[in-house]
């Protein structure tokens, strides 16, 4: 997982109407974990990261990773990362 994905997801998300803060949970095949939520930053410039709950085996995440992002309003989609690609799951 690539953190310049992360932003894509993030702004594609954002633009889908999504409210912040954003939480996202992310499940790669093998069981890795990350848990984060994003909120802005106090200048508005930019998103504050924060880590609620990780797992990392050795060989990190491996594909394909499964994400769910919810935000403040409740609403929710699904991401899939396959390698350098990802997609709305709920748009396929």
């Amino acid at each position: 997982m690539h953190p310049k994905q992360l932003a894509e997801i993030l702004q594609a998300c954002l633009g889908r109407g999504f409210q912040l803060p954003l939480y996202l949970c992310a499940i790669g095949a093998n069981g890795a974990v990350l848990v984060v939520s994003y909120t802005p930053h106090e200048d508005q410039e930019g998103l504050e990261t924060k880590v609620l709950a990780e797992h990392y085996p050795a060989a990190g995440f491996l594909v394909p990773i499964n994400m769910m992002v919810s935000d403040a309003a409740g609403e929710a989609t699904r991401v899939v990362i396959r390698g350098d690609r990802w997609s709305f799951a709920d748009l396929n």
